[in-house]
């Protein structure tokens, strides 16, 4: 990871090492490489990688956008002692490749619409200007609900 990145934008070991074992030759997302709204727009310095609570055990779960043979959202998710690492979205090169304009933060209305209702939290997943969805866990797999094309 670049040397730039916010303290919040770093993996703790052991989620790194989760990563490491399944994905190869990637790299986080460096912040400075999105566009800048992201970080007015999300109150956050580092919106690629997040933080969130998503299957209830009360241990910390990670949303990261990755580069590696294209661009990637994952989750790498807590289950009792060990982790496991999801892919959400792959994304080609040449998507947005100048001034990416993704970005992920946490949802936390309980609320995504008439028939979602989450337990816990959620990856709000957005694309400038253009689309945002909510991925959830519902216990056995990640699930998409579009909010905005």
């Amino acid at each position: 990871m670049k040397a730039n990145q916010p303290d919040n934008c770093r993996l703790e070991r052991q989620y790194r090492q989760a990563l490491d074992s399944v994905k190869t030759g990637y790299e986080i997302v460096d912040a400075s490489q999105l566009i800048p709204y992201w970080n007015d727009f999300l109150d956050t310095e580092c919106p690629t990688v997040l933080e969130v609570e998503l299957n209830g055990d009360e241990k910390s779960d990670y949303a990261v956008l990755i580069k590696n043979e294209s661009y990637e959202l994952v989750v790498i998710l807590s289950t009792d002692n060990a982790y496991q690492v999801h892919t959400l979205l792959e994304i080609g090169f040449g998507v947005y490749d100048e001034g990416l304009g993704w970005g992920i933060t946490r949802f936390a209305d309980k609320r995504v619409n008439e028939e979602v209702d989450l337990e816990n939290d959620g990856i709000h997943f957005m694309k400038f200007e253009s689309s945002a969805s909510v991925y959830y866990w519902d216990g056995s797999r990640f699930n998409r609900v579009w909010l905005a094309d």
